[in-house]
């Protein structure tokens, strides 16, 4: 377990499945993700049976209290160019409150000084505003954008590639 402030982050179990697919499957939530498709049961079990043996994915529950109230994690990681992509999803219960950046921050300050990472980035929709407030929050800056790089709500959409570089 890894202990802030007001959020802990603890590896993701099985039980947490199922709060996990009702938070993808909110059309709220939905909207900023890259996937499209409702997310079923199976599917997240399935994702879940090939996590527990993947070490190019870490992937925590946010917890205030006892209660869950999102997840935050880090998928392609790559260990010999020291690098990993950063993903959040926060109940939109929750959103809004500074908990996210605490998550965000207490992730990064594992990924950097415990896993050895020197850069983490993130993948947002460019009219993402809140997310892409959040990652400067935590100190990410804009790389570039990807045009029309992902089909979502009928249209091509952009993708802007933040990045944050663990400091020489």
């Amino acid at each position: 377990m890894i202990a802030g402030e007001r959020v802990q982050l603890r590896e993701i179990e099985e039980e947490d499945l199922e709060t996990i697919v009702m938070w993808r499957n909110d059309p709220e939530i939905l909207k900023w993700l890259f996937s499209y498709l409702p997310l079923c049961m199976s599917k997240q079990r399935t994702w879940y049976k090939t996590y527990v043996g993947d070490d190019t994915q870490q992937i925590f529950v946010v917890e205030v209290g006892k209660k869950s109230v999102g997840t935050v994690g880090l998928s392609h990681i790559d260990y010999r160019n020291q690098r990993a992509e950063l993903g959040i999803l926060m109940d939109k219960e929750w959103q809004k409150k500074g908990i996210g950046r605490e998550a965000l921050n207490l992730l990064i300050e594992f990924a950097l000084n415990e896993m050895n990472l020197r850069k983490i980035k993130a993948l947002v929709l460019e009219e993402n505003e809140a997310a892409i407030k959040l990652y400067k929050s935590c100190g990410f800056v804009e790389e570039g954008v990807l045009k029309e790089e992902v089909y979502k709500n009928g249209e091509f959409k952009d993708v802007i590639v933040m990045a944050l570089m663990r400091a020489h």
